[in-house]
């Protein structure tokens, strides 16, 4: 094996309260990777899981842990969903400033700007992507018409998830549904004037992979490979890094 990622989400705020966790763990997590990096040697890869949410720094000790690992793993998606009051976009690039639900707080871009803040090296940083997207229903079409940064009532289908592979074959504009680009946000979004769906598509995680080049970042990685399963999201991050 070449290594270890580790995922606890969260130390102290353990997913917001469905996992036991304890304040102690901010430093456990801590002592974990200390020991880990101890018992690997340095030729091992080890990585960790971050949110991009405001509280995520609080939580771990970012100056101690960002020197014992290879990169920190940035999970740049789900910014809203079915614990949100109104739509918005769930892993877009930049804020759009007339988003009122993320407070102007959940952006990529900010989610990194806030570990470099934190002393964590560009080049030890990989952005997460989605390759799924997040819909809700019941949604009004706002005065935009477009069902951007409205209320609804309620979200279907895995609590709301929906894989890319599904989204190409059955959403993006087909069936109802008209795509959308909110070039503020580098992101794209899906209304048929019911149902709203926020993603990543081939146009967004090319302008996030220009990102990646242009900040000095270490990578990128998405959640999840099988919603990606033909590859057409990883051919255009692919193409998009090495051109």
């Amino acid at each position: 094996m070449d290594g270890i990622d580790l995922d606890w989400e969260f130390p102290v705020n353990g997913a917001m309260g469905a996992i036991k966790c304890r304040p102690e763990d901010k430093q456990n997590f801590t002592l974990l990777l200390q020991l880990l990096r101890e018992k690997l040697g340095k030729n091992k890869e080890i990585s960790f899981c971050a949110s991009a949410a405001t509280w995520f720094k609080d939580i771990i000790e970012l100056e101690k842990v960002h020197p014992l690992v290879d990169s920190i793993n940035l999970m740049a998606y789900d910014f809203c969903g079915p614990w949100t009051k109104i739509t918005a976009h769930h892993t877009n690039l930049y804020l759009n400033k007339e988003d009122p639900i993320n407070e102007g707080s959940l952006s990529s871009d900010l989610a990194v700007k806030r570990l470099r803040e934190a002393g964590v090296p560009a080049n030890k940083t990989v952005l997460g992507m989605a390759s799924y997207g997040r819909e809700f229903y019941q949604v009004e079409p706002g005065k935009d018409g477009n069902g951007l940064f409205q209320s609804y009532n309620g979200t279907i289908w895995r609590a709301g998830s929906i894989p890319f592979k599904c989204l190409k074959k059955y959403y993006i504009n087909k069936n109802g549904f008209n795509r959308y680009w909110d070039d503020a946000a580098k992101a794209p979004f899906l209304y048929d004037g019911a149902t709203f769906i926020t993603y990543d598509d081939e146009e967004s995680v090319h302008e996030k992979s220009k990102y990646v080049k242009r900040e000095g970042l270490a990578g990128v990685m998405y959640w999840e490979y099988v919603s990606d399963i033909d590859g057409d999201l990883l051919k255009v991050i692919a193409k998009s890094l090495t051109k």
